[in-house]
Order: C-alpha cells, then structure tokens, then sequence
C-alpha cells in the first residue's frame, strides 16, 4: 500500500550526496515527490533517521542552478535509499 503524501515522479537526475561524515558520494535520484525522493547508490551504508544533504543540478533553456536539499533516511534497501526532505526552516544548508 502507498503511504505517501504526495505523487512520485520518475526522474533519472545524477546528484552528490553528503553523510554526516562529510563523506560525498554520486547518486542517482530515481523518483521524487514534494516530500521526498528514493537515492540509488551502490557500496555505502545508511541508517534510517541519518541525516543527509545532497545536490544536483537544474539546467532550463538559458540558465543552471544547484538545488540543495537535507533529508533523512526512511528507507534502507540494497541498492539505495528513501529520504524524506526537512522543512524548510530545518533544511537551509546555507
């Protein structure tokens, strides 16, 4: 059963995940929602509730800009992770 808030949408978008280690590793985010995405990623291990912040690139016609987001892990399966994004007053990086 779906217990999402809100609809996914299939992307295929490259992005750099950050562990509270400081460790950044490539991701592929695979789907995304208003709440949150699932991150596949091959050879590092979550926890679920770890924190995380990752970036990726917007390109549009005439300009780029980096997207950066913090999450936590709410799903750990083999091949990558679900995350749920922070609000916006707990997610500001910056």
């Amino acid at each position: 059963m779906e217990h999402r808030l809100r609809k996914r949408r299939k992307v295929a978008i490259t992005a750099f995940l950050k562990d509270a280690y400081g460790q950044v590793m490539p991701v592929t985010i695979r789907d995304v929602s208003d709440d949150g995405a699932y991150l596949e990623l091959d050879g590092h291990q979550f926890k679920r509730s770890a924190r995380v912040d990752f970036e990726y690139v917007v390109n549009d016609r005439k300009t780029s800009r980096v997207v950066a987001l913090r999450a936590f892990v709410v799903h750990v399966l083999n091949n990558g992770i679900g995350v749920m994004f922070m609000s916006k007053s707990e997610a500001a990086l910056y």
